[in-house]
Parts: C-alpha cells; structure tokens; sequence
C-alpha cells in the first residue's frame, strides 16, 4: 500500500513539474514570437518608408528608367536578405 501510494504522489509530481514546464514554454514563445513580429514590422516599415522617400527624389532627376530603378533597388535587397553587394 506504501508503494502504490508513492508512485501515486511521484507521478502527480512529475505530471505537475512538466505541466509546469510546458506552461513557461508556451509563454517564453509566445513572447519570442511577438517580439520577432513587432520587429519585422518595424523594419518593414523603415524600409518601405525609406523606398519611398527614394522614389520621390528620383522621380525629379533626368535619369533612364531602368538605371534609376537599378541604383535604387541594389540597397534595399542587401537590407531584404538577398545580400547582393553593391
């Protein structure tokens, strides 16, 4: 009976001390993935704000098309990940 009643209270704290652990888990990621999130979009908006701003002044000069286009883009895709170097 001694028995049956240990492994009985070692597994309620065993099962206690995962369920524990498995909580703290889901919490660390849940905040892991919404700093990421809140990150990326801070970027993405500095990007997008900065392309932008780019394109307004470029839109004045007396530049082919494609040159333009070609000299304001190298930038962004080293910001992008695609790492090109200019």
């Amino acid at each position: 009976m001694k028995n049956r009643t240990f492994y009985a209270t070692f597994l309620l704290f065993v099962l206690a001390i995962y369920a524990g652990l498995f909580g703290l888990s889901l919490v660390t990621l849940h905040d892991a993935v919404r700093q990421s999130r809140e990150q990326c979009l801070s970027e993405q908006y500095i990007i997008s704000s900065a392309l932008y701003r780019d394109m307004g002044s470029l839109a004045g000069r007396a530049l082919e098309p494609g040159a333009r286009l070609e000299s304001l883009v190298q930038p962004y895709l080293y910001l992008a990940g695609n790492r090109v170097p200019p």
